[in-house]
């Protein structure tokens, strides 16, 4: 999640914090990720939640002392489980190029959102691959997401320019990013992912975020 991305859910959350009781964070990583590597995640995103006394529920692959739910939906059985759990409020962050199916996963998502509930969507529309661990290449626009969302309208969007690679990166992470592209038989994925970054070193990318109501 870029800081941009993370300043927009801030706002959105704010906005719309009367109508918001609980939130299913999905793809939430764990606690070292949030706070450490990507500060601004909890800085902007988790204490706007907490300040607001908004309940949160994470929701991630691997176990973490803060993930409190773990599996995946596009799992059949574990999902007819899980199901049963409702949310006035869902985020879902860089996660849907990173599944098999992001129009099931789409769906499963307004499945488990209360009447009028919100699902807050952020989504790299033009982007380089990055795999984590995979990358599907699904790269929406504000239409797209609010299409694959079943029984949803928009109530707020913005498309958001993160920048180049070049101007938001330090000389030093550029510097590792080149030695490790002089390593491509540790971790193929990853390696692959680097090549990508270099491609786009110069080149603005853009997320796609959007506010969905469930309408039914």
């Amino acid at each position: 999640m870029h800081e941009q991305e993370s300043l927009w859910l801030k706002k959105n959350i704010q906005v719309n914090s009367s109508r918001l009781d609980n939130v299913l964070n999905v793809g939430s990583s764990n606690k070292y990720f949030v706070e450490v590597v990507q500060p601004h995640i909890n800085r902007n995103v988790i204490r706007t939640l907490k300040n607001l006394k908004i309940k949160i529920f994470n929701l991630d692959l691997k176990r973490d002392k803060n993930v409190h739910f773990t599996g995946d939906i596009l799992d059949d059985t574990y999902f007819k489980e899980f199901q049963k759990n409702k949310f006035s409020s869902i985020i879902c962050s860089n996660v849907l190029e990173h599944v098999t199916d992001p129009y099931e996963f789409a769906k499963r998502l307004a499945i488990l959102l209360k009447p009028k509930g919100l699902i807050f969507v952020t989504a790299p529309t033009v982007y380089p691959i990055h795999n984590d661990p995979i990358d599907n290449r699904f790269r929406p626009n504000i239409k797209e997401l609010e299409k694959i969302f079943p029984n949803t309208k928009v109530i707020s969007f913005e498309y958001l320019n993160v920048k180049s690679i070049y101007k938001t990166k330090s000389f030093i992470s550029i510097i590792k990013i080149f030695i490790r592209a002089a390593i491509p038989i540790y971790k193929f994925k990853g390696w692959v992912t680097t090549m990508y970054m270099i491609l786009w070193l110069f080149k603005d990318r853009y997320v796609s975020c959007v506010t969905l109501e469930r309408i039914k």
